[in-house]
């Protein structure tokens, strides 16, 4: 059968081809909602060559069926109650939607402003960091400076210990009495042979010819000498002239300990050393000296774990039927 198609405000609905227009008009209150007094008032419609044709009556129904066009539209006329009852709700709906487009306009411009401050405070930050940087590479270079003259200072100070130490070697510092006692001795005169090369011998000074020096210069050189390595140690920890990583001192290796192991032997808990985990029994663990004791009671295999990182998770093994005594 032929359907007619139904279109109001673009909801379409299919229906058959009624007989007359009340019939038209009852189909459209069941598919449509409407009370028939509204649908009484209702512009039914139709378009043939470009031109809007109204159907009022039966026969303008009967030339509509005939001209076998079988699109209809559906419209409210504007003096019609329908259109009287909404029109209060479609304006207080339009004046709504001017207040959005007010508060949309306003967000959008609100948002535009905080941008561009947003971006003026960027160029401002960028500047700054710029500025910091600078500052940085300035006191990376006076630091470079200090670091360098420090060495420097520092070499020079471990020359002045050398020279100190040079001279705290001398033999003890001579009275007055003995430089006039040596400028009086006289020179003797020089042989004209060649001198034999003879063999220094040391001489053995007794307490008489011990010459005394004073206990307030004695004093000074001892302590001089006492500070020498703690002055070369603040120096070495403060700056390090070649730049080198300090060294750390090779630590002897711990014994490995087992956490929450408990040895089934002599229950010592945790292991320490190498821990023997039975490879049937469940939770079945010995010390290293318990293996080496209970081999021959415990004849099950055993897995060697030297460190408790390596302990395997699950352990599978097939035990043969053939060997009874490997079962629990």
């Amino acid at each position: 059968m032929q359907t007619l198609s139904l279109n109001f405000f673009g909801e379409k609905i299919e229906i058959n081809v009624p007989s007359s227009l009340s019939a038209l008009r009852e189909n459209i209150v069941n598919n449509f909602l409407f009370d028939p007094k509204d649908v009484a008032e209702l512009l039914v419609t139709y378009t043939k060559d470009l031109k809007r044709f109204i159907i009022k009556t039966e026969e303008d129904f009967k030339n509509f069926l005939n001209n076998k066009i079988f699109n209809i539209d559906l419209d409210i006329d504007e003096k019609s109650c329908i259109f009287q009852k909404n029109l209060d709700e479609i304006q207080k709906n339009q004046e709504l939607l001017k207040k959005l487009e007010t508060e949309r306009k306003k967000i959008i411009d609100d948002n535009n402003k905080e941008i561009i401050k947003g971006k003026d405070k960027i160029k401002e930050i960028k500047k700054k960091i710029n500025e910091y940087q600078k500052e940085i590479e300035a006191e990376n270079m006076k630091l470079l400076k200090t670091h360098k003259n420090n060495v420097q200072l520092l070499k020079a100070k471990e020359m002045e210990i050398n020279e100190l130490r040079k001279k705290l070697s001398l033999e003890p510092i001579k009275t007055n009495e003995e430089k006039k006692a040596l400028k009086k001795v006289v020179k003797k005169p020089v042989a004209k042979h060649p001198k034999k090369i003879e063999k220094k011998v040391k001489k053995t000074v007794t307490k008489e010819e011990k010459v005394e020096t004073k206990p307030e210069i004695n004093n000074f050189f001892k302590n001089i000498l006492e500070l020498i390595p703690q002055v070369q140690e603040i120096f070495k920890n403060k700056i390090n002239v070649n730049n080198e990583p300090p060294k750390v001192e090779n630590k002897t290796e711990k014994i490995p300990t087992h956490y929450c192991i408990r040895c089934d032997g002599c229950r010592a808990f945790p292991i320490r050393g190498i821990r023997y985990k039975c490879a049937v029994c469940n939770d079945f663990d010995y010390c290293e000296a318990c293996e080496e004791k209970f081999k021959e009671i415990h004849k099950h295999p055993f897995i060697k774990i030297t460190r408790p990182e390596y302990a395997p998770k699950n352990i599978e093994i097939i035990i043969p039927q053939n060997m009874p005594e490997f079962k629990k």
